[in-house]
């Protein structure tokens, strides 16, 4: 009699810890008389595997008022967040962003100067903060398992002088603004799902003439002028 034979292949997953995941391979077969069956597992790890980018998303917020003072600061709150089921990484290398853009297109070091980034604990130590260029670029330094993190990045804003424009409004000074962008940079592509960067513009109010002369008036330049009024001469 003509042997038929039957191969079923059955595949069964389990969650390990550590984000590690088990595949079982069971085989059976039958002749019909006789039966047999093997199985066999093997182990993939999948921790070094990057998660999906359905499963990655990331963010970028101002926090305060949109027009602040010199010498306040800028804030930008940021968030990256893995939701991967499987304990897939976002890889170190992940990139957000930031590029400002001043009213004449110029350089910005003499307004903005970056402070540095704040994050809560041991986070810190995830990311890598460089600004040049108008552009702030956040890489994260290590893999990061599902969870979600929070950071900001923190600037400190100067006086761009009450007649940074030409305008020669001494009393109501036309605000400084500068708009902002954002980029999520994933695997080396840039990702506009799952990622929100809205209004990140903001603007600093120079300080009107007067009371700048004044400030100066107050703090004056250590020299001859100074000398004089400390001994009780006017010049």
């Amino acid at each position: 009699m003509k042997k038929n034979w039957v191969t079923v292949s059955l595949i069964s997953f389990s969650i390990l810890g550590a984000g590690g995941l088990t595949v079982a391979d069971h085989y059976a077969s039958a002749d019909g008389e006789n039966q047999s069956s093997t199985s066999s597992s093997s182990n993939i790890n999948i921790n070094a595997v990057p998660a999906s980018v359905d499963t990655v998303s990331a963010s970028v917020s101002q926090a305060g008022a949109a027009v602040k003072n010199p010498g306040s600061a800028q804030i930008y709150n940021i968030n990256l967040t893995n939701n991967n089921p499987y304990g897939a990484i976002i890889p170190k290398g992940t990139v957000i962003k930031i590029t400002f853009n001043s009213p004449a297109g110029t350089d910005l070091s003499k307004e903005l100067s970056f402070s540095g980034l704040n994050a809560a604990g041991a986070l810190a130590n995830n990311y890598s903060a460089n600004f040049s260029g108008n552009t702030l670029t956040i890489t994260t330094t290590a893999d990061q398992y599902p969870s979600s993190q929070n950071l900001q990045a923190i600037f400190n804003l100067s006086d761009p002088g009450w007649n940074w424009d030409n305008s020669n409004n001494e009393e109501t000074p036309n605000n400084f603004n500068i708009t902002a962008n954002a980029e999520f940079i994933y695997q080396g592509n840039s990702l506009t799902s799952n990622f929100n960067a809205s209004n990140l513009n903001f603007a600093i109010a120079p300080t009107p003439k007067a009371t700048a002369e004044k400030l100066n008036t107050d703090n004056p330049t250590p020299g001859y002028q100074q000398g004089l009024r400390i001994l009780g001469f006017q010049p």
